[in-house]
């Protein structure tokens, strides 16, 4: 189990204001998970960009969702986690109803064949719906 510290604190924070609609707040406290997340906690630091480039989708700023979304592809190969892929899929989906944007729309398309070519990777680690738990 991870420790809870400072950095998770502000990870959840950032989910919280996201889902009460506090967009500001809830980019201050991904981008303060983020710098205070270390190197090696690779599903977590993923996690808070997921959440960073999420918020900056549901207040439809593109430039920063484009900007943050190309640092949330270069997540270490060595990353395993089911939870996290799911997450980048749920992304990838909210950024392509609307892809009027040529910029958000080339990101998509990249975030879909990065969880594409992932998701092949993990195949053997992705339970069927209803069967085992996320990692």
């Amino acid at each position: 189990m991870s420790p809870f510290d400072t950095a998770a604190l502000s990870g959840e924070a950032a989910l919280v204001a996201r889902d009460l609609a506090d967009y500001d707040r809830a980019v201050a406290y991904a981008e303060r998970a983020i710098t205070l997340r270390e190197a090696h906690r690779v599903r977590s630091l993923a996690s808070n960009r997921i959440t960073l480039v999420d918020v900056h989708a549901r207040r439809a700023d593109w430039d920063a969702v484009v900007h943050h979304g190309a640092d949330l592809l270069t997540i270490s190969p060595a990353l395993g986690s089911v939870r996290v892929m799911r997450r980048m899929a749920a992304l990838g989906h909210r950024l392509r109803q609307r892809c009027d944007h040529p910029p958000r729309r080339e990101f998509a398309a990249r975030l879909d064949d990065f969880t594409r070519t992932r998701s092949l990777l993990l195949a053997d680690l992705i339970p069927q719906r209803g069967e085992g738990t996320e990692t």
